[in-house]
């Protein structure tokens, strides 16, 4: 006799039906955790362009002055004025800015301060700190998207 019979094909289909389950299960899971890199990588190239932007201006600082928790202001040896700010004026969308070479009022919402960051990501949470007073030291810790990141700079004289 010569075909399959009724238990033999039906093991077959039961074989067919996990390894096919097992495949869809692997791609969905390479599918996701792509997504999730990608994701990680938006938000750690713009932290790390944030902080680089901040030890930009400290490089060639001179002293720093109204260092309080979401407001950073850098004076440079050529007179430049550096201002770091968090525009909290949208709570849901919270917005790191600079200002460079702009000497007014030191609200945030100014038309002189530059967005840092873009709608990509969503700050949680900028908070500067003076670590030291000779030299000066400031600790900068950004909140985005859960995750933390901290710099110090220390100004050399």
């Amino acid at each position: 006799m010569k075909g399959f019979t009724l238990i033999e094909t039906i093991i077959y289909i039961a074989l067919l039906g996990l390894i096919m389950g097992g495949t869809l299960t692997a791609v969905f899971q390479l599918l996701e955790s792509g997504v999730s890199l990608n994701y990680k990588t938006v938000v750690h190239s713009e932290v790390n362009f944030v902080l680089r932007k901040i030890n930009w201006a400290f490089s060639n600082a001179s002293y720093a002055t109204r260092i309080n928790p979401q407001f950073l202001q850098i004076y440079r040896y050529d007179g430049t004025e550096i201002d770091f700010c968090l525009d909290s004026s949208n709570p849901s969308k919270k917005i790191i800015k600079i200002r460079r070479g702009v000497v007014g009022p030191l609200v945030c919402t100014d038309v002189a301060f530059v967005p840092l960051t873009t709608s990509n990501v969503l700050v949680n949470d900028l908070t500067f700190s003076q670590i030291s007073a000779h030299p000066i030291g400031i600790k900068t810790d950004i909140d985005v998207n859960g995750f933390n990141f901290t710099l110090s700079k220390y100004i050399r004289k």
